[in-house]
């Protein structure tokens, strides 16, 4: 790993990495004393117009990638949907990937070299808020000036980066947007199932007072740039009817292309078996807050319970929303509704988990359920599909693109636990039907999740951005 603290070198203009070989420009501080001398490579500094194939593509995203992550303080989940598109485009010789992110661990902007991709963290105090940030802007700017790069894609609308990138760039053309989750549309769901007691209780969190309905409205406020980011650009990349939809009534103008997403290569080889999973098991891979539907879970576990007393739920993601002394709103609601169902020894809370476990979690479940109350694609359904844990999923957003119900998996009313009951107990009850629902959704995302073809789609996409221009 090459790591460069920028402040010492604000002042350089020019600066050899000798024992890598490679020859790397320094941004003057003099030039652009905000943008605190990003690191860019000095060879092919050109356009794809200019050297023909040769393609300089900017990522904007969210949090770190994995191989970076904990340079930033972050575990090795974060924007673990990126990893394999990332890894499939470093393929292509003809591409230079530079990946910037927002980060608040270090109080300068760092770049990393890191086997064969250029990552850039640049500072922000505040990244989960809905206040625009003009410095963050000018940032972005001085960094697109410097990259040059042919192609900006733009991975997620939920944070305020995103406008921000949308201002600081002059042809916007070039600008792709990758919808992920759309909060605009979130925060119209985000309290769904829950009483609407519970959501005004008040909860002392992070030294002030919270609740559930003041975090929806929250969601609502950075929904709001999330719309005027759309507004904004000319290309969106989806792959759901859900996003096609929610998109083009925001910009009817907009040219929307499909491309599907590339999960972690560890999904790819494995393969699950009901002979080895333990009986009665129930896998979530993140149920942090209300958006990913927990307390349905829980209240169909007080229903499966009745037939199954040694069902147990695992959930996987962060846990630091229910345990310790500063719980969220929504831990402290989880905590009480698990009490009043009496599932304390039904249910456990094991963290982050990283890609092998993850695997191994997947494989040794009987049903792996996504309960959110909206998604648009989630990577969970994706990574259970590729293994074949039979997946019981809402009927909420995009999850209809992505499964067939009766045969790829099970979809149901996303408000009714008890639906949710009946498919896992009807997976338990049967191994003959849990096998022909792991090979069928097997099959599925044997297609949807294809890496070679998804990185062609992606760099069609591109080509075809190009041409326009």
């Amino acid at each position: 790993m090459v790591e460069i603290n920028l402040r010492h070198l604000c002042g350089a203009m020019w600066g050899e990495l000798g024992h890598h070989g490679i020859i790397c420009k320094f941004v003057s501080a003099h030039a652009c004393h905000k943008f605190k001398g990003i690191l860019v490579p000095y060879m092919q500094q050109k356009t794809c117009a200019e050297m023909g194939d040769f393609m300089r593509i900017l990522w904007l995203c969210n949090t770190p990638l994995p191989a970076v992550a904990r340079r930033f303080g972050s575990s090795g989940s974060t924007a673990s949907w990126l990893v394999g598109i990332s890894g499939e485009l470093k393929k292509e010789k003809e591409c230079e990937l530079c990946i910037v992110f927002p980060q608040s661990s270090s109080p300068n902007d760092v770049k990393i070299h890191e086997q064969g991709i250029y990552y850039v963290g640049l500072h922000k105090k505040d990244i989960d808020t809905a206040e625009y940030s003009s410095a963050f802007e000018e940032k972005l700017q001085c960094c697109v000036r410097e990259w040059k790069p042919d192609i900006i894609h733009i991975f997620g609308t939920e944070y305020t980066h995103t406008l921000e990138m949308i201002h600081a760039v002059r042809q916007r053309a070039r600008i792709a947007v990758s919808i992920q989750g759309l909060i605009s549309v979130c925060a119209l769901h985000y309290n769904d199932g829950i009483a609407e007691i519970d959501r005004l209780r008040p909860v002392w969190h992070k030294n002030a007072f919270a609740s559930l309905s003041l975090e929806q409205r929250e969601f609502a406020r950075r929904g709001k740039n999330e719309v005027q980011a759309i507004r904004q650009v000319k290309h969106v990349i989806g792959r759901t009817d859900f996003d096609y939809a929610c998109v083009k009534r925001i910009n009817p103008e907009c040219i929307y292309h499909k491309c599907n997403e590339t999960m972690r290569d560890a999904f790819y080889h494995e393969k699950w078996d009901v002979g080895t999973a333990k009986r009665h098991s129930v896998f979530i891979s993140q149920g942090s807050y209300p958006v990913k539907g927990l307390h349905y879970m829980v209240k169909a576990l007080a229903l499966i319970r009745k037939n199954y007393p040694d069902c147990m739920v695992t959930v996987a993601g962060s846990d630091d929303f229910i345990k310790g002394k500063d719980k969220t709103p929504y831990g402290r609601y989880i905590e009480r509704l698990i009490g009043r169902y009496h599932l304390q020894d039904n249910i456990r809370f094991l963290g982050y988990h990283s890609e092998k476990n993850m695997v191994s979690r997947l494989l040794e479940s009987h049903v792996h359920v996504s309960c959110s109350n909206i998604e648009n694609s989630p990577n969970c359904v994706g990574e259970a599909m590729l293994v074949g844990t039979p997946t019981v999923a809402a009927m909420a957003g995009g999850m209809a693109s992505l499964l067939e119900h009766g045969t790829e998996g099970f979809l149901y009313q996303h408000n009714a636990p008890y639906m949710l009951a009946y498919y896992i107990q009807k997976i338990f009850e049967s191994d003959g039907l849990a096998m022909e629902i792991s090979e069928a959704g097997r099959k599925k995302a044997g297609i949807l999740y294809n890496a070679e073809n998804n990185r062609k789609v992606l760099l069609g996409i591109y080509q075809d951005i190009l041409n326009e221009l």
